[in-house]
């Protein structure tokens, strides 16, 4: 699950930039590479913390790196997690 995961988030965090500088924002393709791998690890191991901390050890990045790596992976674990807490009143 780590290299499909590593693999799907840089892929698509790197699109995000490449659309982004595209559009006339500047924006740094590694960094948003390394924040999608990090989100989508955080998702598919249901581990916000594990996602963030490992893809930042692995690429060593800035430490503000780590500091949006977090919020993002954070927010992303967050909204696809809530569907279940809704669905858990009724069972």
């Amino acid at each position: 699950m780590l290299a499909p995961s590593f693999a799907l988030g840089g892929s698509a965090g790197a699109a995000v930039a490449v659309a982004a500088n595209l559009a006339g924002w500047q924006v740094s393709v590694p960094v948003l590479a390394l924040v999608g791998a990090g989100a989508v690890l955080s998702i598919t191991q249901r581990a916000p913390v594990f996602g963030t901390v490992f893809v930042w050890e692995l690429a060593r990045g800035p430490l503000w790196v780590l500091a949006l790596m977090a919020v993002v992976s954070v927010c992303c674990w967050w909204l696809t997690s809530r569907p279940s807490r809704m669905r858990g009143s009724s069972t």
